[in-house]
């Protein structure tokens, strides 16, 4: 599985993101937790040999009275075009599908580029029906708490043809990304009779032992409630 990936062609630029969110509505509010690995790849497209860094990336953010996080790939594209899209948007429901219109049609053009510059790279990375992103949005609306998510996929036909297809879903429990072992324990109502913060933080601590190429400290919890948000460890403000 890939990390959070920032990826620097001669003449281009691509965003490869993997991580681990976890999100949960409480009974008060929301809290979101986010790993920060992200790895930095720099290929000539010449001859296609790479330079890989490591740094730190933080994947939960807000937009005005909006938030989100972002998992899986292009995810400082994402941030732009959400953060675009809040300009207009009126409700959270606006907010995405302004970005969910323009983010695919982003990802169909981008895809066709890499294939087009390399196709065997194409295929490595993108092969049909593999997963490109996930995008998670929460807060409140109307004193009513939203967690809600948007998963794109790259569908190329038959034809070769490249086309992406979008899913949205809502939950009360989430865990994306490198997240296989950890699901089970998130989606099980026993899991939240602790205190959310260190429950969110023990289990992307386990993953980051598990996974500490893709996944790493510090890791990134804020708590949203109808009155606002607070960062209660290592803010992103």
């Amino acid at each position: 599985m890939k990390t959070l990936w920032l990826v620097f062609f001669l003449l281009s630029t691509c965003c490869y993101s993997q991580t681990v969110v976890i999100a949960k509505i409480t009974k008060n509010s929301i809290y979101v937790g986010a790993d920060s690995r992200a790895i930095e790849v720099k290929i000539d497209v010449r001859n296609w040999h790479s330079d890989t860094t490591f740094s730190d990336f933080c994947k939960i953010r807000k937009i005005g009275k909006y938030y989100f996080a972002v998992v899986h790939d292009f995810a400082e594209e994402s941030i732009e075009l959400i953060n675009n899209a809040s300009i207009n948007a009126k409700n959270l429901n606006d907010l995405i599908y302004i970005y969910v219109r323009k983010f695919r049609l982003f990802l169909i053009n981008k895809l066709q580029e890499i294939k087009s510059e390399n196709e065997k790279y194409y295929y490595n990375y993108y092969p049909p029906d593999s997963l490109l992103c996930h995008t998670i949005f929460f807060g409140y609306e109307s004193d009513t708490a939203i967690l809600r998510g948007v998963t794109f996929l790259n569908e190329e036909d038959k034809n070769n043809t490249i086309n992406v297809s979008v899913t949205y879903w809502h939950d009360t429990a989430i865990a994306a990304g490198e997240a296989t072992e950890i699901k089970p324990i998130v989606k099980d109502p026993n899991t939240w009779h602790r205190n959310p913060k260190k429950v969110i933080y023990t289990l992307i601590k386990k993953q980051c032992d598990r996974h500490p190429t893709t996944v790493g400290k510090p890791i990134h919890i804020i708590r949203v409630s109808k009155n606002g948000y607070k960062w209660v460890m290592n803010g992103c403000d």
